[in-house]
């Protein structure tokens, strides 16, 4: 097997060992919106949207989580992500959950990029979620 032919075959095997993890993803999204409550009329989708735009171009789940932090800390977006509690439950999400399903997935991979590929699906999988529930 040539070389490019087992970094493909190993792509694809990481790929579906994340793809039967989704769920989980999914459901942690939802779960992520769902403890907000009333307060996600307090979250507006830019800043969603904004810690989307990090985590896509972070090569490492710290640095989304020091983003968050940022936010939690500007008085500007502190009602959303300090005050509904946004900001802790998605950086425990990230650091915890996310990660350890990071290195279920890891095998012989490097578990920070399979963290951060994981977090990107984790954000896209919440902002659907809060679309559909600040539409309600």
């Amino acid at each position: 097997m040539s070389e490019l032919n087992k970094v493909m075959s190993d792509e694809l095997k990481l790929q579906a060992a994340i793809d039967k993890r989704l769920r989980d993803l999914v459901e942690l999204g939802d779960q992520i919106i769902a403890n907000l409550g009333g307060g996600i009329k307090k979250v507006d989708a830019n800043q969603i949207r904004n810690v989307i735009a990090i985590a896509a171009t972070a090569p490492h789940p710290a640095i989304v989580t020091s983003f968050i932090r940022y936010q939690i800390g500007r008085s500007t977006t502190a009602k959303a992500w300090k005050e509904t509690g946004l900001g802790e439950s998605l950086i425990s999400a990230i650091d915890e959950r996310v990660r350890g399903l990071a290195q279920e997935v890891a095998g012989g991979n490097d578990v920070d990029e399979i963290h951060i590929r994981m977090t990107r699906l984790l954000l896209g999988f919440m902002n659907h979620r809060y679309t559909y529930e600040k539409q309600k």
